[in-house]
Protein backbone atom coordinates (compact mmCIF):
# COMPACT_ATOMS: atom_id res chain seq x y z
CA UNK A 1 0.00 0.00 0.00
CA UNK A 2 2.90 2.33 0.61
CA UNK A 3 4.77 1.56 -2.38
CA UNK A 4 1.14 2.15 -4.48
CA UNK A 5 0.90 5.41 -2.80
CA UNK A 6 4.17 6.64 -3.65
CA UNK A 7 3.59 5.67 -7.61
CA UNK A 8 5.48 2.72 -7.60
CA UNK A 9 2.24 0.02 -7.92
CA UNK A 10 3.56 -3.73 -7.15
CA UNK A 11 1.89 -7.31 -6.71
CA UNK A 12 2.69 -10.12 -4.97
CA UNK A 13 2.92 -10.76 -1.52
CA UNK A 14 6.05 -11.39 1.15
CA UNK A 15 7.36 -14.28 -0.02
CA UNK A 16 7.41 -13.30 -3.65
CA UNK A 17 8.82 -10.18 -2.78
CA UNK A 18 11.22 -11.54 -1.28
CA UNK A 19 12.68 -13.38 -3.76
CA UNK A 20 12.26 -10.81 -6.45
CA UNK A 21 15.27 -9.16 -3.95
CA UNK A 22 16.78 -12.36 -3.67
CA UNK A 23 16.48 -12.57 -7.72
CA UNK A 24 17.97 -8.90 -7.94
CA UNK A 25 20.44 -9.02 -5.59
CA UNK A 26 19.50 -6.07 -3.26
CA UNK A 27 18.62 -8.50 -0.29
CA UNK A 28 21.03 -7.49 2.81
CA UNK A 29 21.24 -7.77 6.31
CA UNK A 30 23.06 -4.05 6.92
CA UNK A 31 21.72 -2.91 10.42
CA UNK A 32 21.19 0.95 8.31
CA UNK A 33 18.81 0.04 5.59
CA UNK A 34 17.74 2.68 3.06
CA UNK A 35 14.49 4.78 3.11
CA UNK A 36 12.50 2.74 0.95
CA UNK A 37 13.56 -0.57 1.23
CA UNK A 38 11.26 -3.27 2.34
CA UNK A 39 11.87 -5.07 5.57
CA UNK A 40 10.98 -9.09 6.09
CA UNK A 41 9.50 -10.95 8.76
CA UNK A 42 9.22 -14.34 10.39
CA UNK A 43 6.89 -15.68 12.55
CA UNK A 44 4.83 -12.83 13.16
CA UNK A 45 1.79 -15.36 13.06
CA UNK A 46 0.81 -18.42 12.76
CA UNK A 47 -0.38 -18.86 9.28
CA UNK A 48 -0.12 -22.37 9.20
CA UNK A 49 -1.70 -22.79 12.73
CA UNK A 50 -0.05 -25.79 13.62
CA UNK A 51 0.79 -23.94 17.18
CA UNK A 52 4.04 -23.51 16.21
CA UNK A 53 6.22 -20.53 15.65
CA UNK A 54 7.80 -22.08 12.07
CA UNK A 55 6.05 -19.53 9.57
CA UNK A 56 8.63 -17.46 7.34
CA UNK A 57 8.06 -14.27 5.43
CA UNK A 58 4.82 -13.57 7.15
CA UNK A 59 5.38 -9.71 7.39
CA UNK A 60 6.53 -6.56 5.04
CA UNK A 61 6.75 -3.48 6.10
CA UNK A 62 8.53 -0.51 4.35
CA UNK A 63 11.23 2.30 5.91
CA UNK A 64 10.56 5.39 6.40
CA UNK A 65 13.17 6.89 8.23
CA UNK A 66 16.33 6.19 9.80
CA UNK A 67 18.00 7.97 12.19
CA UNK A 68 22.01 8.43 13.30
CA UNK A 69 21.10 5.89 16.35
CA UNK A 70 19.90 3.08 14.17
CA UNK A 71 16.27 3.81 15.10
CA UNK A 72 14.26 2.78 11.64
CA UNK A 73 11.13 3.87 11.34
CA UNK A 74 8.57 1.21 9.11
CA UNK A 75 5.04 1.82 8.00
CA UNK A 76 2.87 -1.35 7.83
CA UNK A 77 -0.49 -3.12 7.49
CA UNK A 78 -1.57 -4.96 10.16
CA UNK A 79 -4.67 -5.53 11.55
CA UNK A 80 -5.77 -2.55 12.73
CA UNK A 81 -5.15 -0.29 9.61
CA UNK A 82 -1.61 1.42 8.92
CA UNK A 83 0.46 2.28 11.23
CA UNK A 84 3.51 2.94 12.18
CA UNK A 85 6.58 0.50 13.78
CA UNK A 86 10.19 1.39 15.11
CA UNK A 87 13.28 -1.31 14.72
CA UNK A 88 16.87 -0.94 15.68
CA UNK A 89 18.99 -3.52 14.45
CA UNK A 90 21.89 -2.84 16.86
CA UNK A 91 19.70 -3.43 19.40
CA UNK A 92 17.47 -5.67 18.19
CA UNK A 93 15.75 -7.38 21.70
CA UNK A 94 15.86 -3.94 23.54
CA UNK A 95 12.11 -2.30 23.73
CA UNK A 96 13.28 1.05 24.73
CA UNK A 97 16.92 2.25 25.17
CA UNK A 98 18.36 4.10 28.78
CA UNK A 99 16.54 7.45 27.61
CA UNK A 100 12.94 5.86 27.66
CA UNK A 101 13.15 5.88 23.17
CA UNK A 102 11.70 3.43 21.99
CA UNK A 103 13.94 1.12 19.89
CA UNK A 104 11.39 -1.88 18.85
CA UNK A 105 7.97 -2.16 18.54
CA UNK A 106 6.06 -5.06 19.90
CA UNK A 107 5.27 -7.09 16.46
CA UNK A 108 3.32 -10.51 18.45
CA UNK A 109 3.19 -12.07 21.89
CA UNK A 110 5.94 -14.99 23.25
CA UNK A 111 4.77 -18.39 24.05
CA UNK A 112 5.24 -16.80 27.69
CA UNK A 113 3.04 -13.77 27.02
CA UNK A 114 5.75 -11.56 27.08
CA UNK A 115 6.51 -9.32 23.77
CA UNK A 116 8.19 -10.55 20.60
CA UNK A 117 10.02 -7.36 19.22
CA UNK A 118 10.52 -6.20 15.11
CA UNK A 119 14.51 -6.60 16.02
CA UNK A 120 13.65 -10.13 16.73
CA UNK A 121 11.94 -11.15 13.97
CA UNK A 122 13.27 -9.37 11.13
CA UNK A 123 14.73 -11.51 8.20
CA UNK A 124 16.62 -8.70 6.25
CA UNK A 125 16.05 -6.15 3.50
CA UNK A 126 15.01 -5.53 -0.08
CA UNK A 127 15.99 -2.22 -2.40
CA UNK A 128 13.88 -3.31 -4.73
CA UNK A 129 13.16 0.54 -5.50
CA UNK A 130 17.06 0.73 -6.49
CA UNK A 131 16.20 -1.58 -9.11
CA UNK A 132 14.50 -0.54 -12.91
CA UNK A 133 10.84 -0.67 -13.12
CA UNK A 134 10.88 -4.12 -14.24
CA UNK A 135 10.50 -5.47 -10.50
CA UNK A 136 7.13 -3.21 -10.33
CA UNK A 137 5.68 -6.10 -12.83
CA UNK A 138 5.43 -8.80 -10.62
CA UNK A 139 3.12 -11.70 -11.07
Amino acid sequence: AAHVKAGLPTSGNTRSLHEKSKDLSVFHKRKRPDVGDVAFFDNTWDRNKNGRRDDMLTHIAVVETVERDGTITLIHLGGSGVKRLVMNMRHPSTKFNADGKPWNSVLRKGKDGGPVLTGDLCRGFGSLWSESDDWLALR
